[in-house]
């Protein structure tokens, strides 16, 4: 096998084989979770719309900590009459000061939003406290930088550095300091840690053993919900700066509006809703619109990844051909094979309340969300109509709906569906099946090879289409509010009641805008 590298070299093979043979199992993993290639898009109005944060990182505290730590460190090296502090003596250090700090979060019950659990409980809990002189020390603090520690790459680590994010930390030779900005948070955690301050572990760059109980008795002098109001001013200038342009503080402003409106506490999917449709006052402001165009760009992936779900589903068993695929979707959409795309497109789908799909696309996108996808391709052929609505409505501006063609934006989906809008809608059912969803796929899928990563989830067979693997589950991609409302509600912008958040000046009780 290892000789074949063509066509050719295979026929040569099998013209030569004289009898059956096993052959290795391929070397590939099944993978890819962008099956159709949407998903940059999105990522790109994310970063447009919330930029700089992520959805693991919604803590304030943690920023803070990380600031005071090598802070911290770079104090002790002075102390101790070094030129410098040493790179493995600082990382070290941060390193202990975060198993602490999250050891006591852990204990306390508080761990929602920090990484590395498992080896928390088996490393530090069921020792009843951690040595952190040993050899095993100095290869978990190093395997934590992935994977458990505070400034792993998905954790605050991208966000805690100076650029997009918080930037509470410029970096240096591999070193970190606090920028001047956040010296206030970092000297008023300070002298909240001053009980705790004589222990070797904060006043030594290195250190033995550490009690659990210690680091039970210290968690009240860091509890992630017990914040100074310099920390909670620092952070609110981190978050949206102070002149309130930084597409952050426009994004606050308008949950702010959202906010003013209501009679009562609001979730994060009721903000993401209100803030996506188009009947408000606040509707027309350029980062409203931006934010219904990312979750508009949001609907159309999940529709057509829940409509190729339908299509693995249908090919699980046996090999179908596109015309059954195209006669089973013409059914399930409960459309005469003769009528006009256009027309098909023209048609308005209701939600759950009775809201017009195109008004409150954020509803339609919960539905698919929360469906079978599998067994209800007219659900998410609906969601793709809305989208295109929308995106029209909204003038197919440019800006907000265009991107890479492969990646199809929905300025090319829409002037796609616009000069297919005369097809009878057994050929619009093929188009899709055949162009948006088995096309799409494919091109996608061995565009990506080369990484021994399996990616391709149907192939063409004798008989029809077969599905490689069975039909999922496709969910919007995090759009990063929980974060910002989160970090906003520690930084004192909103107040948090009753499961939901409010405007600071109104605590009032239940209902909705």
């Amino acid at each position: 096998m290892s000789r074949i590298r063509t066509l050719q070299d295979l026929d040569d093979v099998i013209a030569l084989a004289d009898r059956p043979r096993p052959v290795p199992i391929l070397p590939l993993e099944t993978g890819g979770v962008d099956p159709l290639g949407l998903r940059q898009l999105n990522f790109d109005m994310m970063d447009r719309c919330i930029p700089g944060l992520n959805n693991a990182a919604w803590r304030l505290r943690p920023y803070v900590v990380m600031a005071w730590a090598w802070w911290q460190a770079a104090r002790l090296a002075e102390r101790a009459g070094l030129q410098s502090l040493p790179v493995p003596v600082g990382r070290r250090f941060t390193d202990r000061i975060e198993v602490i700090f999250q050891t006591g979060q852990l204990m306390a019950g508080d761990f929602s939003s920090l990484p590395g659990v498992e080896g928390l409980q088996a490393r530090v809990v069921a020792k009843q406290g951690y040595d952190f002189s040993t050899p095993e020390w100095e290869d978990w603090h190093l395997r934590r930088r992935d994977q458990g520690s505070l400034m792993s790459p998905v954790s605050y680590g991208p966000s805690v550095k100076e650029g997009l994010g918080m930037g509470f930390l410029r970096s240096s030779g591999g070193l970190f300091a606090p920028v001047d900005e956040v010296m206030p948070a970092v000297l008023a955690l300070d002298a909240r840690l001053a009980p705790a301050l004589g222990h070797e572990a904060f006043a030594s760059l290195e250190c033995g053993w550490v009690p659990l109980d210690l680091m039970v008795d210290w968690h009240p002098l860091w509890d992630m919900r017990d914040l100074t109001p310099a920390e909670a001013e620092v952070g609110r200038l981190a978050l949206v700066g102070s002149g309130g342009v930084s597409p952050r503080a426009r994004i606050v402003e308008l949950v702010g509006s959202i906010l003013g409106a209501a009679t009562g506490p609001l979730d994060t999917g009721q903000l993401r809703l209100l803030a996506a449709r188009s009947d408000r006052e606040w509707s027309e402001w350029p980062t409203a619109r931006l934010w219904r165009a990312m979750q508009t760009r949001q609907l159309m992936r999940l529709s057509l990844e829940g409509l190729l779900n339908w299509v693995l589903a249908m090919a699980s068993d046996r090999p179908v051909t596109l015309d059954e695929l195209v006669d089973w979707l013409l059914e399930a959409l409960g459309a005469s094979p003769d009528l006009p795309f256009g027309e098909w497109l023209d048609r308005r789908d209701r939600g759950d309340e009775g809201d017009d799909a195109v008004v409150s696309p954020v509803a339609l996108l919960d539905a698919i969300e929360g469906s079978r996808q599998w067994d209800d391709p007219a659900l998410c052929a609906s969601g793709l109509r809305a989208a295109i609505a929308i995106c029209r409505a909204m003038d197919e501006a440019e800006d907000l709906f265009a991107g890479q063609p492969d990646r199809l934006p929905l300025t090319r989906l829409s002037a796609r569906f616009r000069s297919a809008a005369g097809l009878p809608m057994r050929d619009a059912c093929e188009l899709i099946v055949s162009e948006l969803l088995i096309g799409q796929h494919v091109y996608w899928a061995v565009g990506r090879s080369g990484d021994d990563t399996q990616r391709l989830r149907i192939v063409l067979d004798e008989g029809g289409w077969i599905a490689l693997r069975g039909a999922g589950q496709s969910n919007p991609t995090p759009d990063r509010l929980y974060t910002l409302l989160e970090l906003a509600s520690d930084c004192g912008i909103v107040d948090q009641a009753d499961g939901g958040y409010v405007s600071p000046a109104a605590r009032t009780g239940g209902g909705t805008a």
